[in-house]
């Protein structure tokens, strides 16, 4: 899980530009000749004072959000670069492509992203454990950002450490095992009342129900199950393509505030459980600040909600390729199946891609960059790459070692992870509990190639007619 997701449009001199990111990653935008604005925010949508300044070479594109679902209605990338991140074709199978470019260019600057493109996992490495050299704090580079942009994700250390230590105390004070036991009941009683239908969509009425159920009471209080919550995250996802739908961006810019605030409220009504609890117990708003507390909060929320249900259906989805597998992963002791869902990280991880910006000049991969450069580290190519990966295209849930990236590495490594994994193992356990479960149809994969995920995936859990 990883900060918060996003996708926005900007509007400036008449150009729409699609914007894809995941908390600290601002990646994967359509080629635009609009003019950008270096505070963190994005011209036409946030009103910024900087408006117009021009970066002809990065593009700069700052941006800030919750959470992202849809790139529909972005305009086609102009030919001559290796990939198109938003064709059909690379939302249902970015490998082929990443095979491709690892192949030609393993450090190729994308003229329409305006960013260096890595694809070889020692190229992916050395950015992710070096943040002297590869910030996540654009400010480090000379980019002003927007005070509620500033998380523990967007940070680096010294100045991420107390935040991101105050959140791993918070995270490990909830005692995964206990939660786990949780989950088995809720899983069992969500299947017995989905087996008595035909068929059923996995990923709405399994997947993200379970994430909910899970985040929120790691999380304490009951924000994420609140109608309040719902609605105004709704409005947040609708606003995240303003540029074509301007009619959306107040009612998103008013959904973010209200966000914080509900967070802000929640925590200073003094909670006793979860991770609300343990903090403010700590006083943790006096070590860090009220602002990056809640900001970071608020980026953990929505991670755990949106990384944890890709994960769930990715895992499935893969597994349920090959009849009996997920029989095989529920047979399997314990350390096993933590093996397993490793691989299943690897293989199909919904954590794609991560940027950060060059704080001096360097080379990587043969190539020169320069402070103020973008560089985007490809997770999904490095998890491909054959020179660490025997057959890398197969699911082998026995794969030893496995030095993935699925859950980041080093000081910006998910907080989260043992509890995507408890989700995922008790998921995959109960499913194997129902052993004719199988595909109903094709899924429908989310067009967002930064955060790779499913709309639909539908299942039927009972014996064929």
């Amino acid at each position: 899980m990883n900060d918060e997701l996003f996708i926005f449009a900007i509007i400036d001199g008449g150009v729409k530009d699609a914007v894809i990111a995941i908390g600290d990653v601002r990646v994967l935008s359509r080629p635009t000749d609009a003019r950008i604005c270096r505070c963190g925010g994005t011209p036409g949508i946030h009103g910024c004072h900087a408006r117009g300044r021009t970066d002809l070479r990065r593009q700069e594109m700052n941006i800030i959000g919750e959470e992202v679902q849809d790139a529909a209605g972005a305009p086609d990338v102009a030919g001559g670069e290796l990939f198109d991140p938003l064709s059909p074709e690379f939302i249902d199978n970015p490998y082929r492509t990443y095979r491709e470019m690892r192949s030609v260019d393993p450090v190729h600057w994308h003229a329409g992203l305006s960013a260096w493109i890595l694809t070889t996992y020692r190229d992916c490495r050395r950015v992710v454990e070096d943040s002297t050299t590869f910030a996540a704090d654009y400010r480090r580079a000379g980019v002003p950002m927007e005070p509620q942009t500033i998380t523990v994700q967007t940070l680096d250390p010294p100045d991420q450490l107390p935040v991101r230590r105050l959140l791993a105390e918070a995270f490990r004070a909830q005692r995964t095992p206990a939660i786990r036991r949780e989950l088995v009941p809720f899983v069992r009683g969500k299947l017995a009342e989905l087996a008595r239908r035909e068929e059923f969509d996995l990923v709405a009425e399994l997947a993200v129900p379970l994430a909910t159920f899970a985040m929120s009471g790691v999380f304490g209080g009951d924000l994420a199950r609140g109608d309040e919550f719902r609605t105004a995250s709704t409005a947040v996802v609708r606003s995240m393509i303003a540029g074509v739908a301007p009619e959306r961006e107040r009612p998103g810019l008013e959904a973010r505030a209200l966000l914080a605030d509900l967070i802000r409220t929640e925590y200073e009504r003094g909670p006793t459980t979860g991770i609300l609890g343990f903090l403010y117990r700590g006083n943790a708003h006096h070590a860090v600040g009220t602002d990056l507390l809640t900001n970071s909060l608020r980026a953990v929320l929505l991670a755990g909600l949106n990384t944890g249900q890709r994960f769930l259906g990715n895992s499935v989805h893969g597994l349920l390729q090959q009849p009996g597998r997920v029989r095989e992963f529920a047979g399997m002791p314990a350390r096993e199946r933590t093996t397993a869902l490793h691989e299943l990280l690897r293989h199909d991880t919904p954590f794609q891609a991560q940027e950060r910006i060059v704080t001096t000049d360097a080379r990587i991969g043969g190539r020169q960059v320069r402070r103020g450069d973008r560089v985007v580290v490809l997770f999904g190519a490095a998890h491909r790459d054959p020179a660490v990966f025997a057959e890398p295209d197969e699911l082998v849930l026995s794969r030893t070692p496995n030095p993935h990236f699925g859950f980041g590495r080093g000081v910006h490594a998910c907080l989260g992870a043992a509890l995507a994994f408890a989700e995922a193992d008790v998921l995959l356990s109960e499913l194997a509990t129902h052993p004719a479960v199988r595909l109903a149809a094709p899924p429908v994969r989310e067009p967002n190639p930064t955060l790779r995920g499913l709309a639909t995936l539908p299942v039927r859990l009972g014996t064929d007619d």
